[in-house]
């Protein structure tokens, strides 16, 4: 990195983004080689994940409308110094925006990113996010589409991905070795054997990278301190068919995650053990989404060949009885664009839920109150029946792995030590006193911008990278968007912006952040800043 100090062979990790103190944010990786030839070191770079802030308002959202990770040592950013260092690949472990969202961001600032190893269906959703977004294609680097268990020569890494059963399909672990040492990404992930989508959890390709030596393992703990297994897809599958048999002779109406096409597949097997037919009546990322699977080669109707699956839009689906069939659709945030509630509004040419119609949406108490707030505003559903989390606790499954599924994993992996990722201070600071009993973990959270070196066999602490810095966008007449940095000392603007940065700096989040338009007073606060610069 560009802070680093006299460096001795090794190989090392950095996170970037994902391991912050309060919140999980844009997660980024940085794996450096290092080799000494003729008396010189030899360095070499693997970026893995690019993602962007998804947070809710109440963050730092406040005054931006999202954060990446800074790689401004890797990549030149509008007329900025010419960055100190070369990555030789962007890896990608799977489609969702706090992995991939980042690149998007940077693209559209004019930045050129190195080659892209992902999986079909990764690369097919990061192509779809950038026609959404008015970005060319053209913009985008050369794409490497990969397969688990394959070995890939990348610099002077071994690369190879590992399937990584989560919520979408197409999900890697990622095996980083050089002649040093070698580095097990989990990516995020459950142990789950029951994918729906032809993806479980490949145990025999676990244990031969355990043969083969892992001397750390990175492990997505997000979840990791919960009692149990995560639950399968194919137990959720069961509850959800017991739902649509037990309400025979009634409209059901499935709402699901539009991302969540793991769920799906699932809700879509449920369907048709329950002898149901199925209509799709999702929005536009949903579509997106179902393209995605289809430029992947990914077959819907052949996880449930024994039913139809229709869109809204299908004069077919308007004939079928109500009462034999699903409706898949998005809106389980309570977002009233969503095509389920523009359908209570009978917008469009979208199908009316029948007056009696079950809904079904594995939302926790609060979120499932608020959800019924919003049903309450339209008439149409007075006569609904709502099924959440509280009323059947086993529609819910989440799409990281809780305490069993790490041990299962562990075992076959064997490391010899286990850093955990993707989680905040608290959850950290847990899984290492958890797990301390089953391996080496560390006494402390290796937090955005630490580096830890790898060398036969052992795991140490190298040095803290120093950078930290914001940035804004500025949009121009051509709607063109570019980076501003902003150094500490100037976010001073107002008493909110402070908030913000005291948030931000606790965080220890190592990013760009993109300025947000919405609030005239905001807007005006981030140029008297740029300007007093």
């Amino acid at each position: 990195m560009s802070d680093t100090p006299d460096i001795k062979e090794g190989l090392y990790w950095t996170p970037l983004g994902g391991n912050d103190s309060s919140d999980i944010r844009a997660n980024c990786h940085i794996f450096e080689s290092v080799s000494k030839e003729n008396g010189r070191n030899v360095r070499d770079f693997l970026i893995v994940d690019l993602g962007a802030d998804e947070l809710p308002a109440s963050s730092v959202l406040n005054a931006f409308s999202s954060v990446v990770p800074d790689l401004s040592d890797f990549v030149k950013i509008n007329d900025k110094k010419t960055p100190l260092h070369k990555a030789s690949a962007l890896f990608l472990t799977h489609s969702h925006t706090d992995h991939m969202g980042g690149i998007a961001q940077y693209l559209a600032a004019g930045v050129k990113l190195p080659e892209i190893y992902a999986s079909e269906f990764t690369l097919a959703m990061l192509k779809k996010e950038l026609v959404f977004k008015n970005i060319p294609l053209s913009a985008l680097p050369k794409l490497h589409p990969v397969k688990a268990g394959e070995k890939i020569k990348i610099g002077a890494f071994t690369v190879e991905p590992v399937q990584a059963p989560h919520s979408v399909p197409g999900c890697l672990g990622i095996k980083v070795s050089d002649k040093n040492a070698s580095i097990y990404h989990s990516g995020d992930i459950k142990a789950d054997t029951s994918s729906f989508l032809g993806e479980p959890l490949d145990k025999e390709h676990l244990k031969k990278i355990g043969n083969e030596n892992v001397d750390l393992m990175l492990f997505d703990a997000v979840s990791a301190d919960k009692a149990g297994f995560a639950r399968s897809e194919k137990d959720i599958c069961s509850a959800y068919a017991k739902l649509f048999e037990k309400h025979n002779g009634k409209q059901v109406v499935s709402l699901i995650k539009s991302s969540h096409m793991e769920r799906f597949a699932t809700v879509l097997k449920a369907a048709e053990k329950a002898k149901r037919n199925v209509i799709i009546q999702g929005g536009s990322e949903m579509l997106v989404n179902l393209e995605g699977l289809k430029e992947a080669g990914i077959s819907l109707q052949s996880v449930a060949p024994g039913v139809k699956i229709l869109n809204h839009t299908s004069p077919e689906a308007r004939a079928l009885p109500p009462e034999q069939t699903v409706i898949l659709s998005s809106g389980i945030e309570g977002n009233e664009e969503a095509p389920f509630f523009k359908a209570l509004r009978k917008e469009k040419n979208y199908i009316v839920p029948q007056e009696n119609a079950v809904i079904i949406a594995p939302l926790g108490k609060k979120d499932a109150e608020a959800f019924k707030e919003k049903l309450a505003d339209y008439k149409e559903c007075a006569g609904f029946s709502f099924i959440g989390k509280n009323e059947c606790p086993e529609i819910d499954g989440s799409g990281h792995s809780q305490k069993e599924d790490f041990m299962l994993i562990a075992n076959m992996v064997r490391p010899n030590t286990v850093v955990p990722i993707h989680c905040r201070t608290q959850k950290a600071n847990k899984f290492n006193n958890m797990y301390s009993y089953k391996c080496n973990t560390l006494p402390f959270q290796v937090k955005n911008g630490v580096t830890l070196r790898v060398s036969n066999g052992n795991v140490t602490f190298s040095h803290r990278r120093n950078a930290q810095s914001l940035g804004g966008i500025k949009t121009d007449q051509g709607h063109t968007l570019r980076f501003v940095p902003v150094p500490e000392k100037h976010v001073r603007a107002t008493s909110k912006l402070e908030n913000v940065l005291d948030e931000y700096k606790s965080s220890q989040q190592v990013g760009y952040a993109f300025q947000k338009e919405k609030s005239t007073v905001m807007r005006k606060a981030v140029e008297d800043m740029l300007k007093s610069r």
